[in-house]
């Protein structure tokens, strides 16, 4: 049934078939004009020239017909949107080519000559396989084709008073049969893959879409988790924080970041195409992404009873060609995996070192049980985890797998040398960076919130609305604003109490979610921008919806910013002191 409904000429199936089927007329005119020119030749002399002459018109008014069609189709710039009518076009010349050549039976079939009857046969037989690559697309095309050119030979020689014409009349019907056969073999494949490819985009279509939802159901836990732990930071000193609880926080706040960092490589489509990873190449120092993984992985280490021999060089410094985010998370997995695997006690040793190659060699050695040299062999296919299962280790297989693509994509290599009892050493090679010159890496943990309003020497008073429905984004907008006296923080939980208090308030900017329980977001604004009261009100999206197509729409709807969740506190005084500006000065 589903083929079925694909081989209706109004299906994406008919677009596809006509870009086919358009793709190769040129080719075949051409071979069309050739054996055309080459019939003619062999047949003067042996046929009337009147006749030869008449069909040699006729063929090439088809010819000039179908370039015509040929050259529209490809100029046409709504070719998808009506794919009947080039339908249609390319079918009626395909007939009236199939019938040109039928005509070659009654005006230039010489009587009595075997020999050039059987070149007469040789020329149908070689253009009625060429026509098959280029017809079989479409069934219909190719029956036609294929029997005006084919059924009326075989009659004829079946006619003649020879037996050795009758003999090739079948062989030619046989043909005919088989050349059939095959081009409706060729055409059930072609539907065939064609449903595969339609299956493959709806799922990849569902797959965006549940990235869309993941990405809005995985920033809103993770804003609240990075912006009140920020917060506890900035006010640390008022609420009494010991140190200790201090750096636990920024321990979050680190890990929180990262986690954060591969949601936005996950959540972006054009990185997790088959094969295909957005790889940004800069000077990263290596020292640094290994102390970051540690930081992530220490409480793992003291729960596993497993100390730690980092071997770092004196100036901190060691720097790579690599992906800064791509690394670390190869690290992590290394580390990870060293922990896990490890012995009870056990140890671990991180070394690094330039070598031979002009590379930068790290290193990440445990004191585990070591792997086999039979089970080496198989270390990167996907969920082999070979005996580790009876031991309750968590994981799924597939992490050594990701670090060796990302590690080859970033122009390294990755590799394990171990034997059974002995531990094993897990490496990777990276690119050493020499030439760049070494500067100290800021290490920021949280922006400060500004002590002082946002606009500067300004008298006025501000209203600012935000339109959200989850209590802990408001409770972090407001903490953020709230060292800004001249500011008024309105918020509304629902779309309908936003309008509201729009419509009963002098508001200088809209903060606004889209995601809202009755009201979208977007359409809000859309409303905002078509009142004269408002158009000119900044609207800022304040939002979880990550992905390009949700930014897209947003710019279409008419906001002036979009700013993501979990909120980047610097970005967000900047935006709201850069419209608030433009509101005074309006």
């Amino acid at each position: 049934m589903q083929i079925k409904h694909l081989f209706t000429e109004d299906s994406e199936l008919a677009v596809e078939k006509n870009r086919l089927l358009y793709h190769s007329t040129i080719i075949s005119i051409l071979g069309v004009l050739l054996n055309v020119l080459v019939l003619d030749m062999v047949q003067w002399g042996f046929v009337a020239q009147s006749d030869i002459i008449l069909w040699t018109c006729i063929m090439l008014l088809t010819v000039i017909y179908r370039s015509i069609c040929a050259i529209g189709y490809k100029r046409s710039p709504n070719k998808s949107s009506n794919p009947r009518f080039w339908y249609r076009l390319y079918f009626s010349g395909v007939c009236m080519t199939a019938i040109g050549w039928g005509l070659v039976v009654v005006l230039m079939f010489p009587q009595d000559d075997i020999v050039h009857q059987v070149f007469v046969a040789f020329i149908f037989a070689g253009v009625s396989a060429a026509s098959i690559s280029s017809l079989s697309f479409d069934k219909l095309s190719s029956l036609i084709y294929l029997s005006f050119m084919l059924v009326p030979l075989s009659v004829r020689f079946v006619i003649e008073h020879d037996f050795i014409a009758n003999m090739m009349g079948l062989m030619i019907f046989a043909y005919f049969g088989i050349l059939i056969s095959s081009a409706s073999r060729f055409n059930r494949q072609f539907i065939n893959n064609r449903l595969l490819t339609q299956q493959a985009e709806r799922a990849n279509a569902a797959k965006s879409e549940f990235l869309s939802s993941m990405s809005h159901e995985l920033r809103t836990p993770m804003n609240a988790i990075l912006s009140f732990s920020k917060l506890m930071l900035i006010d640390g000193d008022s609420n009494k924080l010991t140190a200790v609880h201090k750096s636990n926080l920024n321990e979050i706040v680190h890990a929180g970041e990262h986690l954060l960092a591969l949601i936005n490589e996950v959540l972006d489509l054009s990185k997790i195409e088959s094969d295909s990873f957005k790889i940004t190449i800069e000077a990263v120092n290596l020292i640094a992404l290994i102390e970051d993984a540690l930081i992530m992985t220490r409480p793992l280490l003291t729960q596993n009873n497993i100390t730690l021999d980092f071997d770092k060089d004196a100036n901190e410094y060691c720097m790579v060609y690599a992906d800064r985010i791509k690394t670390k998370q190869v690290i992590l997995n290394l580390l990870s995996n060293a922990i896990k695997y490890n012995a009870d006690p056990g140890s671990i040793t991180i070394s690094h070192q330039i070598n031979n190659a002009g590379k930068t060699k790290l290193s990440i050695k445990d004191t585990g049980p070591g792997i086999t040299k039979k089970q080496l062999k198989h270390l990167f296919v996907p969920f082999k985890r070979f005996d580790v299962d009876k031991n309750n280790i968590e994981g799924t297989g597939i992490g050594l797998v990701i670090a060796k693509n990302l590690v080859e994509k970033m122009g390294g290599e990755i590799g394990c040398d171990s034997s059974k009892g002995q531990g094993s050493d897990f490496w990777i090679t990276l690119p050493t960076a020499d030439d760049f010159k070494m500067s100290e890496e800021a290490q920021v943990v949280a922006e400060a919130i500004p002590a002082e309003p946002l606009i500067q020497n300004s008298q006025q008073n501000y209203t600012v609305l935000y339109i959200e429905d989850e209590m802990t984004n408001i409770i972090i907008v407001e903490q953020l604003l709230q060292a800004n006296k001249n500011i008024t923080l309105l918020t509304a939980m629902t779309g309908k109490d936003g309008i509201e208090k729009i419509n009963s308030n002098k508001i200088d900017l809209i903060l606004l979610d889209i995601n809202l329980p009755d009201i979208n977001g977007l359409e809000i604004c859309r409303e905002l921008k078509q009142r004269d009261d408002y158009s000119n009100v900044p609207v800022v999206a304040l939002s979880a919806n990550a992905m390009p197509d949700d930014i897209e729409q947003g710019k279409q709807a008419g906001v002036d910013g979009y700013l993501l969740k979990p909120i980047d506190f610097a970005a967000f005084n900047e935006t709201i002191s850069t419209y608030l500006h433009h509101s005074s000065a309006s």
